[in-house]
């Protein structure tokens, strides 16, 4: 640590941050910090592996002596360089889908802005010029380990191998989170002045209707008819802003029924995991040494005043619950 941390201070004189972060494996937004960390300290990290292999202790040396091989190999300063590529221009919206009160439809809208973005610099893939020389991998007449692209050209091979697969799999990754958001878009017309159902519509409203099928009352003909009414209804409501919880407020229950439930379901949709994360996270504030044979009753106990910890307890009402069950303990309070 001690290396590192002078070799930083050696490149990085201004740097705000003197170490590095480890891979966080609950909180994707930590991601983010970590890689694009690495990427920046690459050269220090590089000098403080080359220092610790010339110790004479063989082990770390070795160690030390790989490491260094592998993260001055080809595949691993491309694939940190896409990485990073990629992740600053997430970054802002992954921090923004943290937040607990954030509107579904706004997150969606977002993460198309972010899918726009991705594609523009699909087409200026590998442009960024790097310090250290880039080498294909040898082709072989039969390859099975890996991908044998025929080019003699390291720019293209690892446009090909791995930056352009990558970006198509990140932007599939949001495409399957925006597949839910586009049946709820039948339920908040474009333009309220002349909203009315199309053909496309009507299919996106009958797959929620499918879907949330156990929480629908009324058969499919009756709610597509209270659709029709429904952007009749939104005509003259001018509501300026399209976030569901204005259409929820001013849909009435007992009018719209089929409409009322489906925004309560799209109001309180989860756009993330980000609280269940940081729960995850205290797990080892929680499960400590002391409490290392706890139960799992108790355990969810402490996880729920952890994550619940801003609610004001009242002491007399948790001991009038405890004091039910027989104990040889006295509870009372002082």
């Amino acid at each position: 640590m001690e290396v590192i941390t002078r070799a930083i201070d050696k490149l990085f004189p201004e740097a705000k941050s003197t170490r590095l972060k480890q891979l966080c494996p609950t909180r994707w937004v930590e991601r983010h910090d970590s890689i694009l960390l690495l990427q920046e300290m690459l050269p220090a990290v590089q000098e403080a592996l080359e220092e610790v292999s010339q110790w004479k202790d063989v082990e770390s040396a070795s160690m030390a002596l790989q490491l260094l091989c592998a993260l001055q190999s080809s595949f691993f300063i491309i694939s940190l360089q896409v990485m990073a590529r990629v992740f600053s221009l997430s970054l802002p919206y992954a921090r923004f889908l943290r937040h607990e009160h954030i509107d579904f439809s706004n997150a969606m809208n977002m993460v198309t802005n972010l899918k726009g973005t991705i594609e523009k610099i699909r087409t200026n893939a590998m442009a960024e010029s790097l310090s250290t020389s880039i080498k294909a991998p040898r082709r072989t007449g039969r390859q099975t380990l890996r991908c044998n692209i025929e080019t003699d050209n390291p720019q293209s091979y690892f446009k090909i191998f791995l930056f352009l697969p990558f970006l198509d799999h990140f932007s599939n990754e949001l495409n399957s989170h925006q597949d839910l958001l586009k049946s709820f878009e039948c339920l908040i017309p474009t333009s309220t002045s002349n909203a009315e159902v199309t053909r496309t519509q009507e299919e996106s409203f009958k797959k929620l209707l499918n879907l949330y099928q156990e929480d629908i009352q009324i058969g499919d003909i009756a709610a597509i008819g209270e659709l029709h009414m429904w952007y009749e209804r939104v005509k003259d409501l001018k509501i300026s802003s399209r976030r569901a919880i204005n259409y929820y407020t001013a849909c009435h229950q007992d009018v719209f029924p089929t409409i009322n439930t489906l925004l309560k379901i799209l109001t309180t949709l989860p756009v993330s995991t980000s609280t269940s994360e940081t729960s995850l996270s205290s797990l080892r504030r929680l499960k400590t040494y002391l409490r290392n044979k706890t139960g799992q009753q108790r355990l969810n106990g402490l996880a729920m005043l952890n994550t619940h910890r801003k609610l004001d307890i009242n002491a007399a009402e948790v001991l009038d619950e405890l004091a039910k069950t027989p104990r040889r303990l006295e509870f009372r309070l002082s």
